[in-house]
């Protein structure tokens, strides 16, 4: 799964993330110290009461809505017009994209969001990627560590598997890429572009592009009264 299969870097501002990596979540593994060598601090004027900066390496570009309360932990950097709600948690090395919003009680770490990505609601967003205009309903969460701590994560593409060799990875949603409320991703989920997830879905491994998935409960009908 390579880069251009997942996403339209040329959309994206701050692409140079990914330089030399062969797989999307090497960007993840250089985040932290990338944002630190290219952040120049940016604190926009009249700042709101109740938003809480932590660090030195925080660059909000201009446009952005800030409600407060939020908190947003060094390094960070918030790209133009990005919608930042009441109770947002940025906890470090966070970088997003133009026209993103980050919702109620959403918390983010290590994470990079593209343009116009969409993480409204209740979300935890752990050491995962999300592609241009993707989308996780409420309640979504990425899960990014195994249960059997100490191993390194491993990514099934296919008949290949991938050991990523990083013990934390969420998930890589591709460009346009849908996830419904309630559901979660095992550490190391790929989609792909433009696939939906439906609603209360527990997915893993690889989602191709252009895919539906569903989570189809069995329904047991029991008649409590007779007439």
């Amino acid at each position: 799964m390579r880069l251009a299969e997942l996403f339209d870097l040329k959309r994206f501002a701050y692409s140079a993330v990914f330089d030399g990596a062969e797989w999307p979540w090497e960007a993840l593994k250089v985040l932290e110290s990338w944002l630190e060598e290219n952040i120049t601090p940016r604190i926009p004027p009249n700042l709101p009461e109740g938003v809480h900066l932590y660090g030195e390496k925080i660059h909000i570009a201009p446009g952005c809505i800030l409600e407060p309360p939020l908190t947003i932990i060094s390094p960070a950097l918030i790209g133009p017009g990005v919608e930042l709600r009441m109770g947002a948690y940025l906890r470090g090395a966070v970088l997003v994209g133009e026209g993103t919003i980050i919702g109620h009680d959403t918390e983010i770490k290590n994470s990079i969001l593209m343009n116009k990505v969409e993480v409204p609601h209740f979300n935890y967003i752990g050491d995962s990627i999300m592609g241009n205009h993707s989308h996780t309903g409420a309640g979504v969460i990425l899960s990014n560590f195994k249960i059997s701590p100490g191993k390194a994560v491993r990514v099934k593409l296919d008949d290949e598997v991938v050991n990523t060799g990083l013990e934390k990875l969420g998930a890589i949603l591709g460009d346009g890429a849908q996830i419904g409320c309630n559901s979660v991703t095992n550490p190391g989920t790929i989609i792909g572009k433009n696939s939906i997830i439906y609603a209360l879905c527990n997915i893993s491994g690889y989602i191709p592009p252009n895919t539906v998935v569903k989570n189809k409960p069995t329904y047991h009908q029991t008649i409590l009264h007779k007439e």
